[in-house]
């Protein structure tokens, strides 16, 4: 009995390679490799989740990170959506030093386990991690697999935000068309 629930965990974690997670932003579930345009800078704040379009077979499980450059924005809070069944956003990526991001990039850190059935496919296992722009510029958010000790492992997906400061004279003259407009009335 011993050796078929280590094969039956074996096969579940080796099912995670082929689960592919991905980044939804402000709920919507982007494309992989996806783009967003972000204009209000440096206060602008967009609502991340990762779930997953293969689904999670039961025993499958993964230790998972998501990350950015920390010049351009950072990444904090969140919350794992089936607790019961093991996903959970765990902390900070600096506060663990056995979740190493890549050079420059830090975050959030959690797990993905279907410990007691499985997740059906469309699913959001994290929900509502905060990125909060904080200069002009593209930043690279990345959803990465864990290899506790040696850095980051297979990248799951990546969305790019291009953070945009709109031209002060761009604003002006959209501020002068609407008071044109409302004086025709």
């Amino acid at each position: 009995m011993k050796k078929l629930l280590i094969l039956v965990m074996v096969l579940g974690v080796a099912s995670m390679a082929n689960a592919t997670l991905q980044i939804s932003v402000d709920g919507v579930q982007e494309p992989v490799d996806s783009e967003i345009f972000v204009t209000e800078i440096p206060s602008g704040i967009l609502t991340l989740d990762v779930w997953t379009d293969t689904g999670l077979a039961w025993g499958a499980g993964s230790t998972v990170m998501l990350v950015c450059d920390t010049t351009l924005g950072t990444i904090s809070g969140g919350t794992g959506v089936y607790p019961d069944a093991g996903v959970f956003v765990q902390g900070a990526t600096q506060d663990y030093p056995t979740v190493i991001p890549p050079t420059g990039e830090e975050g959030v850190w959690g797990g993905a386990m279907a410990a007691q059935a499985a997740i059906p496919a469309g699913s959001t296992l994290w929900d509502e991690v905060l990125f909060h722009c904080e200069g002009e510029g593209d930043v690279v958010i990345s959803l990465y697999e864990v290899i506790d000790g040696v850095g980051p492992g297979v990248l799951f997906d990546q969305v790019t935000i291009h953070q945009i400061i709109p031209e002060p004279m761009t604003m002006v003259l959209l501020g002068l068309g609407g008071l044109f407009l409302r004086r025709r009335k």
